[in-house]
């Protein structure tokens, strides 16, 4: 039996709970998180857990692609999890790589991997900001029922949990449940393009009705910054070491401190679209458990797309 390194697990039957709908913590319809010692006790039970994990990563090149997959099977993953490209589910006919896709292209690659919008998804990943990508991208086309494993695999490797190797095996065939799982459609209110973005900066800014949010790292600042756009670094300042989050009285500290105001739309932005959704989603905790109205925002070509097309200050 392996041993945690903060505490044993307790005994628990997490896993009617959660075909049952009593599921985790409850923040609001589509932002739950479940923690890692939750989901073990899930699994360990052995029983059929009722719900599909899902370990998105990154890759647009062969070399990414073959250190990715190596980390999968060779350094091992959660049991029985699918491993899914993000760069798969991004529009292909885009020069900046985190667009959303068409509806179409959405769909059709949720239909070839069985993950249909009313099934039970838990994603995870070791940056925390992919699995947050895929959590608003799935929940910006509609699907109502996603878990975030707070700490993702970085804090399941902390608490020295049980790892995965090799590739897990699922169907390879189109699924044939009924079309309506798999018809996904795009909430463009989710979602902000450049020119959009361009109005906002340079109108509605002024009017108070917006924040705009950066989150790049600190060191991508150097590439340029907008004088009206709040600046906070979220994996330096919202995260933990092992991963999670921080608590609720802290990131609330911390967004009074650089001024967020939640009763403003909120854009997020960053560098290309991936920290910026782990700001979203810090700001959704807050105002959840505040039980706060929230309305956000993702400009998804972020700064990649805005120092290319616009001169910067």
């Amino acid at each position: 039996m392996f041993k945690l390194r903060k505490q044993a697990l307790k005994s628990t039957n997490l896993s009617s709970k959660f075909t049952q709908q009593l599921v985790f913590t409850y923040l609001r319809s589509n932002f739950r998180m479940i923690e890692c010692e939750e989901l073990h006790d899930i699994l360990v039970e052995g029983n059929k857990p009722g719900f599909k994990i899902l370990h998105p990563y990154l890759s647009d090149n062969r070399a990414n692609y073959l250190r990715e997959v190596t980390n999968f099977l060779v350094h091992g993953h959660i049991k029985g999890a699918f491993f899914i490209n993000m760069h798969d589910i991004s529009d292909l006919t885009s020069s900046y790589k985190m667009m959303a896709p068409t509806n179409e292209q959405f769909s059709i690659y949720m239909q070839h991997a069985d993950i249909g919008k009313f099934d039970k998804l838990v994603i995870y990943d070791e940056t925390i900001m992919v699995s947050t990508r895929l959590h608003w991208q799935l929940n910006s086309f509609g699907h109502t029922n996603l878990y975030y494993l707070n700490g993702g695999l970085r804090r399941w490797k902390y608490l020295g949990l049980p790892l995965e190797k090799g590739f897990t095996q699922h169907s390879t065939n189109i699924s044939e449940r009924e079309a309506k799982n798999f018809e996904y459609i795009l909430d463009k209110s989710k979602v902000i393009d450049y020119n959009e973005m361009c109005k906002v900066n340079n109108e509605y800014l002024q009017q108070n009705e917006f924040q705009i949010y950066d989150s790049r790292r600190v060191v991508q600042y150097s590439e340029g910054t907008e004088p009206n756009w709040i600046h906070i670094p979220v994996m330096q300042e919202l995260i933990q070491e092992d991963g999670r989050f921080k608590d609720i009285n802290d990131l609330q500290k911390i967004h009074k401190q650089y001024k967020v105001d939640y009763d403003k739309t909120i854009i997020h932005t960053c560098r290309r679209g991936l920290q910026a959704t782990v700001a979203n989603f810090a700001c959704e905790l807050v105002c959840a458990a505040n039980k706060k109205n929230y309305n956000s925002r993702i400009y998804d070509g972020s700064w990649e797309e805005w120092m290319t097309k616009k001169q910067v200050h």
